[in-house]
C-alpha cells in the first residue's frame, strides 16, 4: 500500500516542480495563491514522505508505554495527513472541500479514532462532559485498545479495540482516491500547457522577435533564465546584431533550435510524468517530432590514421571561469592546438570583454561552432 500512496506523491511532486512551481500558466490553472508562493506545498510534501514510516512500518512495542508513544503518534500522522489532502485539494482547485471529506467513512472513521484518543480524550460541551477515554492496557502492537465512557451510553465503561490494519487499509484508500483526483487536476492542466506550446511553437515563424519573448515570459520563463544570453535583455541585443557578424547570428539560431527542442521535450514530458499512473487515459494527442531536431550525423567513413584533436575540455573551463590568469591560460592551449585565425581573433575578443557576458559567450558560442563542439 504504501509504494502504491508513494508512486502517485511522487507524480504530484514532479508535476509541481517541473511545471507549476515556476510557470506562470500553469499557476493560474489551480490556487497558486501569495501562500502559495513560499513553497508551504514543499513542506507539505516533505511532512508526507517523513510519516509514512510512522503510518506503515510494523509496529513492534511489547511494554505499555511504547504502544502508547506508538499509537499516538501513529494517529496523529495519519490525522495531519488528512488535514494536508484538504489543503492540497483547495490547492489543486479540484472544488472538493472538508465537508465532502466528512462524507468519506474512510476519512471520518480513522478520524473519530484519533479524536477521542489524542484530540479530546476528555470531551465537554457547552460545560456538559459528553465522553472520556483512557487507552487500555492491551499488549498487542497490532490492536490499539481503550476504555471508553460516552452520554450516549450512560457512560457505561465500553472497551473498544481497533486493528490497525483496518486503519491503515481506510487510510490508503482515502489517500489514493484524492491522490487520483488530484492527478487527474493535474493532467488537466498539463494537457492546456500542451495546447499552448504548440501554440508558442507555431508562432515562432510568425511573430516579431520582441512578441515571442513576451508569449515566451509567459509561457516557458525558465528557458529564458537558465541559459547564458537567453535572458531578455541579452537575447534581445543579439537579436538586433545577428546580421552584424556571424557570432550574433549563432548564438540567435542556437536560441530558435534550443526553443523548438524544449518545447518539444516539455510537450513529452507532459504525457510521461503520468506513464506511472494507472487511472484514465488521458487525450494529449503525440504528434511526430521534427526529423531535423533528433538528426544524428554519422560519417560514412572514419580514417583510421586521423586523429581528432578534442577542445572540450578547455572550452569548459573557458565558460565557467573568467579569472584573467585562469583564461590566459587555457586560450593559449587552445590557441596552440587550433591555430586557427578566426578562433584565435574569438579568443582575443574574449580576453577584452570578461566581464560582458553578451560579447564573452557570443564569440564563445560562434568558437564551439568552428571546432565543432557544439552540443
Amino acid at each position: 500500500m504504501k509504494n502504491e500512496v508513494k508512486e502517485k506523491l511522487d507524480i504530484i511532486a514532479d508535476v509541481w516542480n517541473d511545471y507549476i512551481w515556476d510557470n506562470k500558466f500553469c499557476r493560474n490553472q489551480i490556487n497558486f495563491s501569495p501562500e502559495a508562493q513560499s513553497n508551504y506545498f514543499g513542506d507539505i510534501l516533505s511532512y508526507f514522505y517523513d510519516t509514512f514510516d510512522i503510518i506503515y512500518k510494523k509496529k513492534n512495542g511489547i511494554e505499555h508505554a511504547e504502544n502508547f508513544a506508538s499509537h499516538i503518534s501513529f494517529l496523529q500522522a495519519i490525522y495531519v495527513q488528512q488535514d494536508f489532502i484538504e489543503e492540497m485539494l483547495i490547492l489543486f482547485k479540484t472544488n472538493i472541500i472538508k465537508g465532502d471529506l466528512k462524507q468519506d467513512l474512510n476519512y471520518s472513521i480513522n478520524r473519530e479514532i484519533r479524536n477521542e484518543l489524542v484530540g479530546h480524550p476528555f470531551r465537554k460541551i457547552e460545560g456538559r462532559v459528553i465522553s472520556s477515554t483512557v487507552f487500555g492496557y492491551e499488549r498487542s502492537p497490532g490492536t490499539i485498545a481503550y476504555l471508553r465512557y460516552h452520554t450516549d451510553n450512560d457512560f457505561k465503561c465500553e472497551i473498544i479495540e481497533v486493528e490497525i490494519e483496518e486503519i491503515i487499509q481506510r487510510h490508503s484508500a482515502f489517500l489514493e482516491m484524492y491522490f487520483d483526483i488530484i492527478i487527474q487536476k493535474l493532467k488537466s492542466v498539463l494537457k492546456l500547457y500542451w495546447e499552448q506550446l504548440d501554440e508558442v511553437k507555431k508562432k515562432i515563424d510568425t511573430v516579431s522577435f520582441e512578441s515571442l519573448l513576451k508569449i515566451i515570459s509567459q509561457k516557458l520563463k525558465p528557458f529564458l533564465e537558465n541559459t547564458f544570453l537567453y535572458d531578455e535583455k541579452s537575447i534581445m541585443e543579439v537579436y538586433k546584431r545577428r546580421n552584424e557578424h556571424e557570432r550574433y547570428s549563432v548564438v540567435y539560431d542556437s536560441f530558435l533550435s534550443d526553443l523548438q527542442k524544449r518545447i518539444v521535450e516539455l510537450q513529452e514530458n507532459c504525457i510521461s510524468v503520468f506513464s506511472t499512473f494507472t487511472g484514465v487515459e488521458d487525450h494529449i494527442e503525440r504528434q511526430p517530432i521534427n526529423a531535423d531536431i533528433n538528426l544524428i550525423k554519422i560519417p560514412l567513413k572514419i580514417k583510421a590514421e586521423t586523429k581528432k584533436v578534442y577542445y572540450h575540455y578547455e572550452l569548459g573551463k573557458l565558460s565557467t571561469n573568467r579569472q584573467p590568469r585562469e583564461f590566459d591560460h587555457f586560450s593559449n592551449i587552445l590557441k596552440a592546438k587550433s591555430e586557427n585565425a578566426i578562433v584565435i581573433h574569438e579568443l582575443e575578443r574574449m580576453r577584452n570583454h570578461l566581464y560582458n557576458d553578451v560579447e564573452y559567450f557570443c564569440s564563445y558560442k560562434l568558437i564551439r561552432k568552428i571546432l565543432n563542439e557544439d552540443t
